[in-house]
């Protein structure tokens, strides 16, 4: 076996217990998982405040406060308004039937046994919604986990200079490269991210509010939702809705639509190039199945560690190859 072969199975092997590792840690040990991430996160606001001169103790634990209060703020607003808005959108569902049976010709010749589909949907989502709101209030639960989560993360914010110097001097040089450019990046790319998605979600709300569509608001948020997923993020939502006021004629409607997803993308293009360098550039198509692949691994964590593993990889690439 020559040498580069013996490094790509090395890199295999690393890789695959890496995999794992990380497997086992979401399992039993998420909170503190969780808290790692959020002082990444939150770590170039504590900087920030740390060049302004405040005490790292002292800027981290301001940080997590104003998180932690605009989360929940957040959290508790969004919720009740996002049920609301699913309630009424059942109740509307019998509308929205007939409107496509009027509106689009090639329904009406047609058997409609989809509406009726649609029909039980609402109904069985009308039949359930009190069970959803229970199952969101009985969260209250996890109140141990999420508090073991915040004290972790405050004190990983407070030592993370004294971490970074113990791996430093426990570890090899190689592995203190690797994991530092990855912790960076990661932290960039997750700040990068936020930034982009509350642009583009503000962006899609005012648009859509111009154009005159109800819930300009809803759409927005479920934009900036999906815009998280590269490539068709925002596309799952605007496609379905430029076909349809196609099919109603209003043309006005469909062509505004169109300019703005446009202006959408250009606008995340700008942007991209803007803060982005090229040592965090990643492949949109290689992110989205970083994504695909992380959530059929790990769940709804493989969102934010599909991404994680494939800078890890092309760190470990540039060091072992």
């Amino acid at each position: 076996m020559n040498e580069e072969s013996k490094a790509n199975l090395k890199l295999i092997i690393i890789m695959i217990v890496i995999l794992i590792l990380l497997k086992i840690c979401l399992i039993f040990l998420w909170p503190f998982v969780a808290a790692i991430i959020l002082a990444l996160v939150i770590e170039p606001s504590v900087k920030h405040l740390i060049d302004a001169g405040f005490k790292r103790k002292t800027s981290s634990i301001i940080v997590i406060t104003i998180f932690i209060l605009v989360s929940s703020f957040l959290v508790f607003y969004l919720s009740k308004y996002i049920y609301e808005q699913i309630v009424n959108f059942l109740s509307e569902l019998p509308n929205i039937a007939d409107l496509l049976k009027e509106k689009i010709p090639i329904l009406k010749d047609k058997d409609l046994d989809y509406i009726n589909k649609i029909m039980s949907i609402k109904n069985i989502m009308d039949s359930y919604k009190d069970k959803i709101l229970k199952q969101i209030l009985s969260a209250s639960n996890k109140v141990l986990y999420i508090f073991i989560m915040i004290i972790s993360t405050i004190l990983i914010s407070i030592d993370l200079d004294n971490i970074e110097l113990f791996i430093k001097k426990y570890t090899s040089n190689t592995f203190y490269k690797v994991f530092i450019n990855v912790s960076k990046k990661f932290s960039d790319m997750l700040n990068l991210e936020i930034k982009l998605t509350a642009a583009s979600t503000v962006q899609t709300i005012l648009g859509l509010y111009i154009l005159g569509f109800s819930r300009p608001l809803t759409i927005g948020l479920i934009c900036g939702i999906l815009d998280i997923l590269p490539v068709v993020g925002t596309a799952m939502v605007f496609i379905p809705m430029i076909i349809f006021e196609l099919a109603s004629e209003r043309i006005f409607l469909s062509v505004g639509l169109i300019c703005l997803y446009l202006l959408l993308q250009a606008s995340r293009k700008i942007m991209e190039v803007k803060f982005v360098g090229s040592s965090l550039k990643i492949n949109p198509l290689i992110t989205l199945i970083s994504i695909y692949a992380g959530i059929k691994i790990y769940g709804a964590w493989g969102i934010i560690f599909g991404p994680i593993v494939v800078i890890l990889f092309k760190e470990l690439y540039n060091v072992i190859i």
